[in-house]
C-alpha cells in the first residue's frame, strides 16, 4: 500500500538524518611516521605564508629525514642548514633536551620555524576514500619547548580558527565542531617571531568525529516524505486501535 510504503521510507530516512558520522578519529602525534610523508592524511612541510579563506597555504613537502638520540625529524635539505623547518617527534621514552634551552618530552611532536620565515606546517588532508562527512571536534594544542616566541595558528580550508603568540614555557589550546567534507584541509602552524632557532613548539592536532547528521538541512521534497510518511504511521495506529476496541 502506497501509505505504508511511504510510512517505511520516512522512518528510514529519519533514522539516516539521526545517523551520527562513523567512530573516525585521527591523531597527529599518535600517528606520526619517522618513514612516510605524505603519511596517510597527515603531511609534514613548511610554508612561506599562511593560506587566507578558501586558500589553504601552498605546501612544500618535506623529503629529508634525521634522527637525533630518539628525536625523529622531517626537514628539506640545504633550505637553512640546520634541518629547520622541520616536523619531528620523540619516540623516546624520556626527555630530550639540547642547546641548554630545548626540550622535546618523551612522545611529543614539535614544529620549528625556519630562518626565512618559513613556517613549519603539519597538515590534515581529509581522505577521498572512507571519510565520513559530519561534525567533528577540532583540538590543538601547543606548547613552548624553547625560549623564544613564536606565532601559533590552526586554519580550516584557508580560513582561520586560532592564531596566537606564544612565549617559551608558555601554553594554549583551542577545541571546537567544524562540519568536515571529503579533501577539507586542516592545517596546525608554527612560525617564527623574532629569532627563529629559539622556536621549537610541541604541538598536537586530533579530529575526531561526533554525533552529527551527515546533512543538517534535509531538501523541501526531503520534509514532505518524512510528513507523509509520519502522517501515515498515525493513520495505521489509529486504525490499530479502533480494530482492538
Amino acid at each position: 500500500m502506497p501509505a505504508i510504503r511511504h510510512a517505511a521510507s520516512a522512518l528510514a530516512l529519519t533514522g539516516l538524518l539521526a545517523a551520527p558520522a562513523a567512530a573516525q578519529t585521527w591523531d597527529a602525534r599518535a600517528d606520526f611516521s619517522p618513514t612516510t610523508n605524505p603519511n596517510g592524511a597527515w603531511t609534514y612541510g613548511y610554508a612561506t605564508a599562511v593560506g587566507t579563506p578558501g586558500a589553504p597555504a601552498a605546501v612544500t613537502v618535506h623529503t629529508s629525514t634525521s634522527t637525533t638520540a630518539d628525536v625523529h625529524s622531517w626537514f628539506t635539505s640545504g633550505l637553512c642548514g640546520d634541518n629547520t623547518p622541520a616536523v619531528a617527534k620523540n619516540l623516546g621514552a624520556t626527555a630530550f633536551t639540547y642547546g641548554g634551552s630545548g626540550n622535546i618530552g618523551a612522545g611529543e611532536l614539535v614544529l620549528h620555524p625556519g630562518c626565512s620565515n618559513q613556517y613549519s606546517v603539519v597538515r590534515f588532508t581529509a581522505p577521498a576514500a572512507g571519510f565520513t562527512p559530519g561534525a567533528y571536534d577540532l583540538m590543538a594544542s601547543f606548547r613552548g619547548a624553547d625560549i623564544g616566541y613564536r606565532t601559533i595558528g590552526l586554519y580550516l580550508n584557508g580560513s582561520a580558527l586560532f592564531e596566537d603568540f606564544l612565549n617559551g614555557g608558555a601554553t594554549a589550546s583551542w577545541t571546537g565542531a567544524r562540519v568536515l567534507a571529503a579533501g577539507d584541509v586542516v592545517d596546525l602552524v608554527v612560525g617564527a617571531a623574532g629569532d627563529y632557532r629559539f622556536d621549537q613548539t610541541g604541538a598536537n592536532l586530533t579530529i575526531s568525529a561526533v554525533s552529527a547528521p551527515v546533512s543538517a538541512v534535509p531538501e523541501p521534497g526531503t520534509w514532505a516524505l518524512l510528513a507523509t510518511g509520519l502522517v501515515a504511521v498515525g493513520s495505521i495506529a489509529r486504525r490499530r486501535r479502533v480494530v482492538a476496541g
